[in-house]
């Protein structure tokens, strides 16, 4: 999901596949490769199995979201973020705009322009108030963390495309950029409220 790529206090803002933008909390993780990180473990399916053999494994081994990177603008929440469950928080200006039938959101660190989201909510689907469970993953001073997350979610809109993109010249706007990004989106979606909890980080 550009989930992944997925704005509680800290109004994060983040990355994967299909962004998600809320009022309350707007979650998108990253998954590009950090330089202390070793990298995924080798997969078990091979890539002739193809995309039944990768949903089978998917169904069997459940999903999870890797957080690479996670800007928020709020001190407590950047000491919190990282002390209690690792994750890779750093300060930056978070523009929300969200008054228009247009959602935007606009990150910006040291200065320099990380991207530029512009979002066009689609219609109401079905899963308000529906509770998810999956692991977060977070990797910080050569650690990895596997954190138990569940989402509460209210007011979901989905869409087919409906986003834009646009990449500053920040490192990781560069780092984007060799995900494929800008592209057209396969799939938008938006929440209006978003409530979240964390359990006890672990080692994997």
């Amino acid at each position: 999901m550009w989930t992944s790529p997925r704005c509680c206090p800290a109004r994060p803002c983040a990355r994967w596949c299909s962004p998600t933008i809320s009022t309350a909390t707007s979650t998108a993780t990253t998954s590009s490769a950090s330089p202390s990180w070793p990298g995924p473990p080798a997969r078990a399916t091979s890539q002739a199995g193809g995309l039944r053999a990768n949903l089978a494994e998917l169904r069997r081994t459940g999903a999870g979201a890797f957080v690479h990177w996670l800007p928020v603008d709020q001190g407590f929440t950047l000491e919190a973020g990282r002390a209690i469950w690792g994750f890779p928080k750093e300060l930056a200006d978070i523009d929300l705009r969200m008054s228009s039938p247009y959602k935007r959101c606009i990150v910006r660190k040291d200065g320099r322009l990380v991207l530029d989201l512009l979002i066009k909510p689609g219609v109401p689907v079905p899963g308000t108030g529906m509770v998810t469970a999956l692991d977060a993953y977070s990797h910080r001073d050569g650690v990895t963390r596997r954190i138990p997350w569940s989402l509460t979610p209210r007011g979901i809109r989905a869409r087919p495309g409906g986003a834009l993109i646009r990449l500053g010249n920040h490192p990781i706007a560069r780092e984007l950029s060799e995900l494929g990004l800008p592209k057209r989106a396969l799939v938008t979606s938006t929440i209006s409220h978003l409530a979240m909890s964390f359990g006890e980080a672990k080692e994997p």
